[in-house]
């Protein structure tokens, strides 16, 4: 709570949050692979069979691509501490 409260911004916040925002996306991105791979058996089964097959190269890649934006996002603010410290 002491993090929320700085006013003076001498912590950061975002590396503790950054397992927590990574750990939503993957749950938001593995049911938004569920829902497409199952949706598209609604329109015909040709169409379920594509849904079905991209739903999981489309997870890969979101995953993948999380991942690396989050992982800026640390790098980022591991520079910005290490200059702070010199």
């Amino acid at each position: 709570m002491d993090l929320v409260l700085d006013f003076s911004f001498q912590h950061f916040v975002t590396p503790r949050l950054i397992r927590v925002l990574y750990a939503l996306s993957l749950l938001a991105a593995t049911l938004a692979t569920v829902t497409w791979m199952f949706s598209g058996f609604g329109s015909g089964l040709l169409n379920g069979v594509f849904t079905f097959v991209t739903g999981p190269v489309a997870f890969l890649i979101y995953i993948l691509c999380a991942r690396v934006v989050m992982e800026v996002i640390l790098a980022i603010f591991q520079i910005a501490e290490k200059l702070k410290n010199q």
